[in-house]
């Protein structure tokens, strides 16, 4: 994260523009306020160390308010795909193949591809 951030390194401006386009776009998309429902099965995963915005609190609230579940993962910040693929690519797997049980479309015993 900290290389893709150093792009911006001496560019304040164009980081300050960008960043504020981001926050601008964020805000206009809470003040509508309009249901956001998922029609397919869904997990949030969210690093235990996310620090970006609000993060933390609004995953909590999604799966609070949703019972979508939630997994945090140990020792990961905002990227925590980056930060713990391994946990993250185990996480989804085992999702997406209790997904595929449920409707029958593969074998329990049958290995991911």
């Amino acid at each position: 994260m900290r290389d893709i951030m150093m792009e911006y390194d001496g560019d304040q401006e164009r980081y300050a523009a960008l960043s504020g386009h981001g926050f601008r776009m964020l805000a206009e998309a809470m003040e509508v306020d309009l249901p956001y429902e998922i029609p397919c099965p869904a997990m949030l995963i969210c690093g235990e160390k996310d620090r970006a915005g609000s993060t933390v609190r609004y995953n909590k609230a999604w799966h609070e308010k949703s019972g979508i579940p939630l997994e945090w993962i140990k020792d990961a910040g905002h990227n925590s795909n980056t930060d713990k693929p391994e946990i993250v690519n185990a996480l989804i797997q085992s999702f997406v193949k209790t997904i595929a049980e449920d409707k029958g479309t593969i074998p329990e015993d049958s290995p991911p591809k």
